[in-house]
């Protein structure tokens, strides 16, 4: 496990130094996704480069990447997000990160995610906690801080929902609206399972995105002694939903206010 972490991180480095490369050059061209989101050259580079480094140190391994797709079989697979916040790359905001996970026979063994914008990395492994530390000049510094959840109640939990309702349609802007009328929702700045994992908000639910986009939050957020499920009650990662609390009675009354809405609309998933 400590050498699939370490492995991890250097994922994460090198992730780092293609990033920070295009996001100092300035404006950075994309073009738009069928979905309606921005995809950039940086986004590709990353992959390309992370697989390539997968490939190398792990042959064995399987490989999934947001924009370079499947590679590769096996028990053992990468997942790998190049630029999650391309909104945020691209408009020069410092909210942006590459996340990297690794999936071991069905589960989730590690993850991390990595901020170069915002000089920061999470990370974790089962059995192992999970820590955040600064980055300074491209390179963990300092000590590493080790992350905890909440341990706020229910009734005082503070909830994010992403994307917004006005992100979504049909029964995903139903379940949003009612989350947001049930739960305080405060303005955030970062990413929610983040926050999820440092104790700042109890709950952070998330109405669309595929594997990659949650792979490495759920290793976080568990090993900081939180939980992850998607929609459904499960903890599947091809739902295009997820779920990161702080704890399990918090997911459940979080999974039975949209429990209603999410059976109606799409019967059993």
């Amino acid at each position: 496990m400590t050498s699939d972490l370490d492995l991890a991180q250097e994922l994460a480095d090198s992730a780092d130094q293609v990033s920070s490369r295009y996001f100092a050059a300035g404006l950075v061209p994309y073009q738009t996704k069928a979905d309606g989101s921005p995809v950039t050259a940086a986004d590709r580079e990353v992959e390309e480069t992370l697989l390539a480094l997968v490939s190398q140190r792990r042959p064995e391994d399987a490989f999934l990447g947001e924009e370079v797709g499947a590679a590769g079989a096996g028990q053992r697979r990468w997942i790998v997000d190049g630029i999650d916040g391309t909104h945020a790359f691209v408009a020069g905001a410092p909210q942006w990160g590459t996340l990297v996970a690794l999936e071991v026979a069905g589960a989730l063994t590690v993850g991390v995610a990595t901020s170069p914008g915002l000089g920061r990395r999470w990370w974790a492994s089962r059995g192992g906690g999970a820590w955040t530390a600064s980055l300074r000049d491209g390179r963990l510094w300092g000590q590493a801080k080790q992350l905890v959840v909440s341990d706020r109640p229910l009734p005082l939990a503070r909830a994010a929902v992403l994307p917004g309702p006005e992100q979504v349609d049909g029964w995903r802007r139903s379940v949003a609206e009612r989350i947001r009328a049930r739960l305080d929702c405060p303005t955030l700045d970062g990413h929610g399972p983040l926050l999820v994992s440092a104790g700042t908000i109890e709950i952070s639910v998330h109405l669309g995105g595929g594997p990659w986009d949650h792979a490495a939050f759920a290793v976080i957020v568990e090993e900081a002694g939180g939980c992850f499920r998607d929609l459904w009650g499960g903890r599947r990662l091809d739902t295009a939903t997820a779920l990161f609390a702080s704890s399990t009675p918090i997911a459940d009354a979080v999974l039975q206010l949209a429990a209603p809405l999410v059976s109606e609309a799409t019967g059993s998933h």
